[in-house]
Formats: structure tokens, C-alpha cells, sequence
């Protein structure tokens, strides 16, 4: 009998999608991350240069599994946001630190940007104003924050049964005190 090839877990994915990032991305992402997480990635991060294994975001999108055409959905949604839309996706920033929005804003000039800052409490619209020039550079976190909002904004606004993945991704989620 044939070994079962494992499946890959959202460690491994995770940290081929870290392995990926370059410099100051990925030591961000890193620093963002509990002490346990970091432990349960270091020894996967090292493989991964041991092995040689080249950075690609290639390899880590190779491991979605079919449903994750969805979030490629919702992404090509978020510039087309109504009103609704747009206060659901401040509501969920207002979860995350000011640098989110920050990264968010920075991706692309999205045409609802003042609705969505004037949607946000002032302080934390502030704080995104002191956080841009920061996250200007940051093209990996931008592209983060874009991928992870936007099947957020695209869930509320359509309901439905979550897949395995996406509720194992809400766990991890909420393991690390997120919403």
C-alpha cells in the first residue's frame, strides 16, 4: 500500500505564503504574529530554505483549495462597493489596527475612499493618516490586506454555509483575538 501524501495544513500554507514575501513584508507579518504562531512557523520557514524551495507566491496559491475562486470574486468586487458595502468594510476595519486601512488604501485609488474613512471613527481615520507614508512601499501587505478584507466584505454581504476552509480559517482567525 501506497502512504497517503499528507495534506497540507494552514501552517504549511501559511508558511510558504510568508516564504514568499520579501524583507520588510515578511518580517511585519512575522512581528504581527503570537509567539506560538511564530514557534509553530520557524521550523517550516527554515525547511523551506534548507530545501532550497525558490520564493514564489506561486507555490503557496498552488495549495487553495477549488473554492478559493471566491476570494479571487470578492477581490475584483471591492471596487464596485455600495453604500452597504463600504460600511461593512469599516465595521471590520475597525477590528484590525489603523495600518490595515492604511495598506488597504495604499493598494489602489479606490473610489469610495473618503465614504469609507468618513465611515470610520475619527481617531482611527486619523491613525490611518499617520499610518500611510508607512505602508506606501509595502506592496505585500497591501496585496495582504486587500485578500484578506475583501472575501470579509464579500461573506457579510452574502451568507452562506463556509466551506471547510473558511471556517477553519475564521478559527485561526479568532485564535489570534481577531474577529
Amino acid at each position: 500500500m501506497t502512504p497517503a501524501t499528507p495534506l497540507p495544513t494552514p501552517a504549511h500554507h501559511a508558511a510558504l505564503t510568508l516564504h514568499a514575501l520579501g524583507g520588510a513584508d515578511r518580517q511585519w507579518v512575522l512581528n504581527a504574529l503570537s509567539g506560538e504562531q511564530q514557534a509553530a512557523l520557524g521550523p517550516l520557514l527554515q525547511e523551506l530554505e534548507e530545501l532550497g524551495i525558490p520564493r514564489e507566491p506561486e507555490l503557496a496559491r498552488t495549495l487553495l483549495p477549488e473554492d478559493a475562486h471566491e476570494d479571487r470574486s470578492a477581490v475584483g468586487a471591492l471596487p464596485a462597493l455600495d453604500a452597504a458595502g463600504v460600511r461593512r468594510l469599516a465595521a471590520l476595519l475597525c477590528a484590525e489596527p489603523p495600518r490595515m486601512a492604511a495598506a488597504l488604501l495604499a493598494s489602489q485609488p479606490w473610489p469610495w475612499r473618503d465614504q469609507l474613512l468618513a465611515e470610520l471613527p475619527p481617531a482611527f481615520a486619523r491613525g490611518v493618516d499617520r499610518t500611510a507614508a508607512g505602508v506606501s512601499q509595502a506592496g505585500g501587505l497591501q496585496a495582504a490586506a486587500v485578500a484578506e478584507l475583501a472575501p470579509c466584505v464579500w461573506e457579510a454581504a452574502n451568507p452562506r454555509t463556509p466551506s471547510l476552509w473558511q471556517a477553519m480559517r475564521r478559527r485561526l482567525r479568532a485564535m489570534r483575538g481577531r474577529r
